[in-house]
């Protein structure tokens, strides 16, 4: 039976390395991540705010310009909770880690996002854990400074898509040879699904997995209520389209 004396201990020691833990992360917030004021122009004027990264760019999109099935495409593919959670994922972040323990395979299922636009605005593509600490943190900031509308934004004009394409905008004319009201639901769907492995499971370099994965992600629209049978039914049985143009 375990003495009320090292119970005690235990508990102390669990206090210091809590403690410690806590001011390394105040530490870090404060200290190691980026400035995310190079994307502001003035902090209380989101208009301004937005200008200032879209500026004479052809190749951005405001959200209001982005079709809303496409709006749920993406966050029913990269990221479920993304109105709830503040930045991260913590139980996507435990699956990741797991998986990382277990099988010894990095897993991008723990990145909400938010932490996918820190990643792609500011820090370098390198898989290490002190990127992963700082991506963590850079959302946690993010979500202070920016709304969810405007965070969502940042990433369709920005997430890459495989042969050279960066944002819905073009990845849709790359893919499609279409502007983004003329796309499909079936097309939607699979520019959606593009991201999670942009470079090996886009639709030209490997059709059949692309295709499975994007009625994977018409399914769980369609059980989210997001689209309705009629739409699910047709866009299920679309042909595979894409095309480099």
């Amino acid at each position: 039976m375990v003495n009320m004396d090292t119970l005690k201990t235990c508990f102390k020691l669990s206090c210091i390395t809590f403690s410690g833990i806590l001011l390394f992360l105040m530490g870090s917030y404060i200290f190691i991540i980026p400035d995310v004021s190079e994307l502001i122009h003035a902090a209380d004027d989101n208009q301004m705010m937005v200008q200032q990264f879209y500026t004479n760019n052809d190749h951005t999109c405001t959200l209001e310009e982005i079709p809303r099935l496409m709006v749920y495409a993406f966050i029913t593919s990269e990221d479920g909770d993304f109105y709830v959670h503040y930045g991260i994922d913590l139980m996507a972040l435990m699956r990741a880690t797991k998986t990382l323990i277990t099988t010894g395979k990095k897993s991008e299922g723990g990145s909400t996002i938010t932490m996918q636009v820190a990643r792609n605005f500011y820090l370098h593509k390198r898989k290490t854990f002190l990127r992963k600490y700082r991506e963590i943190l850079l959302a946690l900031k993010l979500e202070r400074n920016f709304s969810k509308q405007q965070i969502l934004e940042f990433y369709l004009n920005k997430i890459y898509f495989g042969n050279n394409q960066y944002g819905v905008k073009d990845a849709s004319k790359y893919y499609y040879g279409k502007t983004l009201d003329e796309l499909t639901l079936a097309q939607i769907a699979m520019i959606a699904i593009i991201p999670r492995a942009p470079s090996n499971d886009n639709p030209l370099d490997n059709p059949a997995l692309s295709l499975k994965r994007r009625n994977h992600l018409l399914q769980k629209m369609l059980h989210v209520g997001q689209i309705s049978i009629e739409e699910y039914t047709k866009a299920f049985k679309e042909p595979l389209t894409a095309a480099p143009h």
